[in-house]
């Protein structure tokens, strides 16, 4: 199987759909239920499953770790968040249906007092066509 890597440029959505159209190899960020178009095929978002990261702030006796969950064109998976992922079986990428799937980072990180914004996931894409 050949890995195609194409760059294109980060651009705001799709005629008036709300997808934000992503450039394979590029980072780009979802939060919870957004979706990016990545070559034609469909990055979701769906939820953060563990975050049991140790905060700023606190003393902790282990790190913790991060799983999300993302879906390729409708397909599930599962994946680790980078660095937090010793102890658990899921990997920080997958290959899910025709696209390979990243994760880079899961923002805010936890702090001892609750930090401001939205949860971002901050993936990369690319098409394994």
């Amino acid at each position: 199987m050949t890995r195609l890597f194409v760059a294109f440029v980060l651009v705001a959505g799709c005629a008036g759909s709300g997808d934000l159209e992503v450039v394979q190899g590029i980072p780009f960020g979802l939060e919870v239920g957004e979706v990016a178009l990545a070559d034609g095929h469909e990055v979701r978002f769906l939820e953060v499953v563990e975050d049991s990261r140790c905060p700023d702030g606190a003393e902790c006796v282990w790190a913790g770790k991060a799983r999300v969950r993302v879906a390729v064109d409708g397909a599930p998976a599962v994946l680790s968040v980078p660095h937090t992922d010793a102890d658990g079986p899921e990997p920080a990428t997958a290959v899910v249906g025709a696209v390979e799937v990243g994760v880079q980072s899961l923002t805010p990180y936890p702090a001892v007092e609750a930090p401001d914004g939205p949860v971002v996931l901050t993936l990369i894409a690319m098409s394994v066509e």
